[in-house]
Order: C-alpha cells, then structure tokens, then sequence
C-alpha cells in the first residue's frame, strides 16, 4: 500500500489514489497518472535534482510509453496548477534549465502509513488545515438525489437514445477536441507560461522565470539595471542560477501564441 504525505502543512498526497487532499477545507483534487507519478518521484528525492530522463522513465516509461519533454512539461504545469488552487507554492517544484526538477529541503514533507475519519469535498480534475485522515479502501461516489415514485415512462433503446442526441454528441466531442487542441498549441508556442508575476511597475506588469533564485534578485536586478517599462506594457526577466546573466524582454502587451506583442531584448552579461 503507498504512503500519504503530508506536504507543507496544508494538503495531503494521497500516491495510491493519485489525489490531493486541502487540510484547511478538505477540497480534494485528482491529478493525472503521470503528474502524480512525477510528483512522487520528486518527493522521494527530495533535496536532490530529478533529470528529465528519470521523470520521463518513472511516469511514462515502467509503463511502456514514449512521450516527448513538451508532455512532461505539461504535466509539472498541471500538478502546480493543483497546488497552486490549494493554497500551496507551486514554486516548492523548482525547475533547473537543462538539468531537472527538485523539491528543495526547506519545504516540510512527512510519510504516514494511514489515516482515518475524514469527510471530502468532491474530486476536482484538473487538466490546464484541521488534521484530516483519509480511508483509502473507500471508494469515491456520488450521492444522487431520491427518485419520487412516478408511473415508469416507456423505456427507449440504446439505439434510439443515441440517435434522438446524435447532433448532441458529435458538438461536444467537436469541443473538447477544439479545446484539447489549443490547449496544447498555447503551452506548446508560448514559452512564458510559467513565468511568475513579480512586480506591478509603474503601470507595467513585470515576470520572471521560475528558477532557484527568489524575488528579492530579481527585484534587484531591476533596480540594478533601470528597467524602463511604461504603462501598459509587460517585461519579462531571464537568470538561470548560477549565472549572473540577464535578459529583459519588454512588450507592447503580454506574449501568446494568437497577437502579435512587439518585443525589445536587452542582455547583461554581468
């Protein structure tokens, strides 16, 4: 049977159930296969750096698939979003460009074997506290309301259900393969998705990448080097630790992968 842990002090992880679970209000979420799977592999190396290769191998790769690093992108941005909604720093997943990912040693994490007695919100999916134990071996249902005693109405066959919501069906499955699709195209053509916002200066909002530096460095860097962004714009900043360079990219409006932005660059090598 897998472990729980408890991350942070705010959610429990729950590896067996691929869930996690807030210990504030007990709202509970349900990651994907692969995102869970990343996650473990995180938390069991904890303070070490976690290639992409071994995510790649632990998520996809035991189970006989061959996806490409823009899936596992993918997937890290799905599981911060899911701890981002429960009141957790998504930033505890820190990102090493060309090296991995890792879970820093500062952030709190304990194993438990069970726990017991806890009543759950509905699982949220997500795609894009009070102590609390959790009962594993009880399944997850959902509770429909009574049925009045009415005369039974004729019953209808498969066949004519599906025909009587036929158009029904091929518009809804024609969505969800339209928002699939642009989903894929939006994380795949804009690079700055996971940019975190820093600062709102002088009307002009300002972010940074996710990286081992914290806000106070960027804050300086900004400092340091005048950034001159006016109202309206957006400015982008760029460290990879250990280097000292940095890039400021500043647009006209932030950038995605359907207008045009009209960018500058500026580069410093110290």
């Amino acid at each position: 049977m897998e472990k729980f842990y408890i991350v942070d002090h705010n959610l429990i992880y729950d590896a067996e159930t691929h869930t996690l679970t807030s210990t504030t209000n007990n709202e509970r979420i349900a990651l994907a296969i692969p995102a869970s799977l990343c996650f473990k592999l995180l938390i069991k190396k904890q303070g070490k750096i976690v290639t992409q290769a071994e995510l790649l191998h632990e998520a996809w790769g035991e189970r006989g698939m061959n996806v490409t690093q823009n899936t596992l992108h993918q997937n890290i941005s799905l599981l911060r979003k899911a701890l981002s909604r429960l009141n957790v720093d998504a930033s505890i997943i820190q990102t090493l460009p060309k090296r991995g990912f890792m879970i820093a040693d500062s952030i709190g994490i304990m194993d438990e074997d069970c726990f017991d007695d806890i009543n759950t919100e509905p699982i949220i999916q997500i795609e894009e506290s009070p102590r609390i134990s959790i009962k594993p071996d009880i399944p997850i249902v959902e509770l429909k309301p009574p049925v009045e005693c009415t005369q039974a109405p004729a019953k209808m066959s498969a066949t004519s259900i599906l025909m009587k919501y036929k158009y029904f069906i091929i518009i809804f499955l024609a969505l969800l393969i339209t928002i699939g699709v642009t989903y894929g195209k939006n994380q795949i053509e804009n690079p700055f998705s996971s940019y975190l916002k820093l600062v709102h200066l002088k009307g002009c909002d300002v972010y940074r990448n996710n990286d081992l530096q914290d806000n106070n460095y960027y804050l300086a860097m900004v400092k340091k080097y005048q950034l001159d962004c006016s109202l309206g714009k957006v400015a982008y900043i760029t460290n990879n630790y250990p280097s000292s360079r940095v890039s400021f990219i500043i647009c006209r409006r932030p950038i995605t992968s359907n207008e045009k932005s009209f960018c500058t660059s500026t580069y410093y090598l110290k």
